[in-house]
């Protein structure tokens, strides 16, 4: 495990996404970049949240990666599907946060997130699989053409989870990986 920097770091719990998908997706996003009022995130950025922790103190990330890596020791490999782009909340008039849509097979993310809450409660709404594409401030209408965009061949294999530590400001965000977590073999 990397060794976490003093204070209290924003961490979260992710799923990463497979480097060539990562660049379909920004390729499909790229005609809508010019859309005024959106903060779009860097395709190296793209991933499928679990659980968003905050700041979290840096005492507790050896625990938290104990108990992350005992949950990951007993799940086993899946496949998701990135079909297609839409919106939060409340569909593409009042956009907060533009996405790519994510089918999940046989519930297994959204079984993979109640897990992870159960044994790292917090505030958590319902889990939507997804990757945040762009960010919307103030909420406006979803780019023409957005909630029409499909995605082919967005199949992927989830293998694990990684713990990442955000960090904001002077640019886009940057993710660092702290940890990775694979699932049985």
């Amino acid at each position: 495990m990397v060794a976490p920097s003093s204070g209290r770091p924003k961490l979260f719990i992710a799923v990463e996404l497979p480097v060539d998908l990562r660049r379909k997706l920004g390729g499909l996003v790229d005609r809508f970049r010019g859309t005024r009022g959106v903060r779009w995130v860097v395709p190296e950025n793209y991933h499928l949240t679990l659980r968003f922790l905050g700041p979290t103190a840096t005492a507790d990330i050896p625990r938290l990666a104990e108990v992350l890596a005992a949950l990951a020791s007993r799940s086993a490999a899946s496949v998701a599907e990135v079909t297609g782009f839409g919106s939060f909340p409340g569909g593409e008039r009042t956009a907060r946060v533009l996405l790519a849509r994510v089918q999940e097979t046989g519930g297994s993310l959204t079984a993979w997130a109640a897990g992870i809450e159960r044994v790292i409660p917090g505030v958590a709404g319902p889990f939507t699989p997804h990757v945040t594409l762009g960010r919307c401030d103030p909420a406006r209408t979803a780019p023409e053409g957005w909630t029409a965009t499909r995605v082919r061949g967005g199949t992927f294999a989830v293998t694990g989870w990684t713990l990442y530590r955000s960090r904001i400001g002077g640019g886009p965000a940057t993710y660092e990986a702290l940890e990775v977590f694979p699932f049985r073999a």
